[in-house]
């Protein structure tokens, strides 16, 4: 298991290279859905303190495959 810290360094990477994306709806998975609410969500999430939801996880899974 990765320490808080980590995790909290590793999701601030992915809102860098992925915010430019969410803004302007390019990122779909490969059915073309758009995971952005619970992308979103997530991230609200651990912005306030909370863990990395398996939720989320998944959804940065979708779109970076």
């Amino acid at each position: 298991m990765t320490s808080k810290r980590v995790q909290v360094v590793l999701i601030k990477k992915i809102i860098k290279m992925i915010l430019p994306l969410l803004e302007a709806g390019e990122l779909t998975d490969k059915h073309g859905q758009k995971p952005v609410d619970e992308i979103t969500e997530g991230l609200k999430h651990v912005s306030n303190g909370g863990a990395v939801d398996p939720t989320l996880i998944s959804a940065l899974r979708k779109v970076t495959r």
